[in-house]
């Protein structure tokens, strides 16, 4: 069966009921009728434009309620969907655009400028790029075609499955942005058959169709469409907002009676750090039933000090897995859990643990790559041989590499991180790319050569804060606040090298050019050179 038959055969009891509502203003919702009717709507307004089978659509927008909508109108034509993160500057954008193979983009208002200067700027055709205005926000009047009027002027009786006949396994349903084990951005692909089965996962958590579920993590994230799946599969209403900061997300789950969601360890941070609203906020809290987390280390003392914020009726739990395997294990977070613990792998997912130099198992207890194997890996990362031959073990099907560095308890099943092996490291919960953020620096007239790495960060010891060692050009006056000024210009602010600027005469290198990353302690910091320092441009 393909994504959409499936979506559309998973009426609840009440057709007539909400199964998407936008947090801020709940009235604004969308009925499940209405939610197939705006599908079947977008499918063919989307044809009606060009749409070709397997192009893929991209949108950039804030969290909405009818962003999956427009994924599942696309998918529903035929084409593949590709939600883009919402801190993309230009270069970024182009990048995801050339990633994906993006053959048509929407765009919140708010974004279009940035998207029309980067379409320019590669030769994207500008008339492929639409206005995402969905119903119940300030229909869009400029010139270039609005979502709104593309399903307004759509006649839903020209509906036509267009994955109907088609191999699931082989069809492409979505696409999501990973800097997977490589560092470069790449756009993870994910078919019909193997969406159907991450979908199963949603349905396994659920306990009940009376679930009130928040989402406030980005939708483009993996999480925000196992969020939307779990609405589309009677999980109960998904109430939806772009609002980020933990005092709004604590107010929006006390005044929705919110059961469910998932949270990040900032926002968890926030909410324990906050000591005089402390009282307020565990009052507001009394509603939830489950809570799940992850995405980074977290301590033992934060996670136990938000559990105690939470009834008693509420389990808190710890999830791991990663855009290409979805999911991988969880734990309960109970008297029994140590910090690092993930929990036990899930039944249908296989597990093993490697020397990443000879790809051989370890013995239990030892630590390697972790590997994982299930039916919810991905498809493949799109038009990138190399990353996919990289990214899985030689000579064994279906073996996805991590990236992570992890061990199982020696005595008993329950599945530990300890580091990671992939180049790539998280500022403030977000992916650095230091590729990314070298090719960038690159560019500028003063820089000769450019490693980045990371530090810890100057407020948090389990945070990073990105960090360069630059070699400048001859008879140049670089400085360390320009360095990060240009880096902020261009790319996402997480990304500048806050955490400090070394200017050094060279950059130790072995003989086939790597890095030599243990000789960067000796480097000689010449003149200019800064730690710790705050984006001002």
């Amino acid at each position: 069966m393909n994504y959409t038959a499936h979506v559309f055969a998973s009426s609840p009891k009440d057709p007539y009921s909400p199964i998407l509502l936008d947090a801020t203003r709940p009235s604004r919702c969308i009925l499940w009728l209405e939610y197939i009717s705006t599908v079947k709507r977008t499918a063919v307004g989307l044809r009606k434009v060009g749409l070709a089978d397997q192009e893929a659509v991209g949108l950039l927008s804030y969290n909405d309620i009818y962003y999956y909508l427009l994924g599942d109108g696309a998918i529903a034509a035929g084409a593949t969907f590709a939600g883009i993160p919402t801190f993309v500057k230009p270069t970024e954008l182009a990048t995801a655009i050339t990633a994906a193979g993006l053959k048509w983009l929407f765009v919140a208002p708010e974004f279009l400028e940035l998207v029309m200067v980067t379409a320019d700027s590669i030769g994207f055709p500008a008339e492929r790029v639409m206005v995402f205005d969905p119903p119940g926000l300030e229909p869009y009047t400029g010139s270039q075609q609005g979502f709104s009027k593309l399903i307004n002027d759509a006649d839903e009786s020209l509906f036509q499955n267009a994955n109907q006949g088609k191999d699931p396994k082989a069809q492409i349903s979505h696409q999501l942005f990973t800097s997977g084990t490589t560092g470069a951005v790449k756009s993870a692909q994910v078919s019909h058959t193997v969406q159907l089965d991450r979908m199963s996962y949603v349905m396994a958590q659920t306990s009940s169709n009376k679930e009130r579920t928040l989402q406030t993590i980005g939708m483009y994230h993996a999480s925000g469409l196992v969020s939307h799946c779990g609405a589309l599969s009677g999980a109960g209403p998904l109430y939806v907002s772009k609002l980020t900061d933990a005092s709004t997300i604590v107010d929006m789950i006390g005044s929705l009676k919110i059961t469910r969601a998932m949270l990040t360890p900032r926002i968890m941070e926030e909410v324990v750090g906050n000591t005089d609203g402390l009282a307020n906020a565990t009052a507001a809290l009394k509603s939830l039933r489950h809570v799940r987390f992850g995405g980074s280390p977290t301590s033992a003392d934060l996670v136990r000090a938000f559990k105690n914020m939470l009834p008693s009726e509420a389990s808190l739990w710890i999830t791991y897995g990663c855009t290409e395997s979805l999911r991988v294990a969880s734990a309960p977070i109970d008297e029994k859990w140590s910090e690092g613990c993930v929990g036990v792998p899930w039944s249908d997912v296989e597990v093993k643990i490697v020397n990443p130099a000879t790809f051989e198992a370890v013995t239990a207890g030892s630590s390697g790559e972790i590997c994982v194997r299930s039916a919810s890996t991905f498809n493949g990362y799109y038009q990138a041989p190399a990353a996919n031959e990289s990214a899985f073990l030689p000579g064994e099907r279906g073996w996805f590499r991590t990236g992570d560095k992890g061990c199982f308890h020696p005595t008993a099943s329950e599945l530990f991180i300890t580091g990671r092996f992939k180049e790539i490291f998280k500022v403030n919960y977000e992916e650095v790319s230091p590729r990314e953020v070298e090719n960038e620096l690159l560019k500028h007239g003063s820089v000769a050569e450019a490693f980045i790495t990371s530090t810890e960060a100057r407020d948090n010891n389990r945070d990073r804060e990105c960090m360069a060692y630059i070699v400048r050009k001859k008879d140049t006056r670089l400085t360390a606040q320009e360095v990060v000024d240009f880096v902020a210009s261009k790319l996402a602010h997480h990304k500048a090298p806050t955490g400090g600027v070394i200017f050094c005469e060279t950059i130790p290198r072995g003989a086939m050019g790597k890095v030599l990353k243990k000789a960067l302690v000796d480097v000689q910091a010449l003149y200019g050179s800064s730690r710790f320092l705050s984006i001002t441009a």
